[in-house]
């Protein structure tokens, strides 16, 4: 098991959805492309879903997507702490437990969240693009400490979120599941 990435672009509410055994009832999954459920937890990580029109329930359309394994969910965690640490200087846990201080910090939004599944949207999107895209530089220095195959594992899991961001930040957003 493990955390799989998947990113929307331009999406269109179709059908609302108060249950999730109704959409095997409407829809059937193995013939429909280009339409997708979301159940919206609304209660955690609300900062992740900021300026964004997703309905829990809700169905959409999407013009296009991009798919990517983030890794196993310790291999994923372990990405998520480096990228704390030499883009914040600290730890993952430490930017947990003190989320105010880094609430406006370079990939806040990515680290102080879920590790399993979540839906980042609206402008936490656009924000984790700008810092994925103004960042490049300096994660390629940090990755240059890495042996070679931790650095080629980093550096493509970097390049995958910068892309995820960039598919969603036309009108779509991320899923963690």
């Amino acid at each position: 098991m493990g955390l799989d990435i998947t990113a929307y672009k331009n999406i269109k509410l179709i059908d609302t959805l108060d249950d999730a055994e109704l959409w095997e009832e409407r829809y059937d999954w193995k013939t429909t492309t280009y339409i997708h459920p979301v159940y919206v937890d609304d209660v955690h990580f609300i900062e992740q879903l900021e300026g964004s029109s997703l309905q829990s329930g809700g169905v959409y359309e999407f013009e296009n997507q991009y798919n990517f394994r983030a890794g196993s969910y310790s291999g994923y965690n372990a990405f998520r702490e480096w990228l704390s640490q030499w883009a914040l200087g600290v730890s993952a846990r430490e930017v947990w437990n003190n989320a105010e201080e880094y609430k406006d910090k370079p990939f806040y939004l990515l680290i102080n969240f879920s590790d399993c599944e979540g839906y980042i949207a609206g402008s936490a999107v656009n924000r984790l693009l700008e810092d994925f895209v103004s960042h490049d530089e300096e994660m390629q220095k940090h990755a240059e400490n890495l042996t070679p195959d931790i650095q080629e594992w980093y550096v493509s899991r970097y390049e995958a979120w910068r892309t995820a961001f960039e598919l969603a930040s036309d009108n779509g957003y991320v899923e963690f599941h």
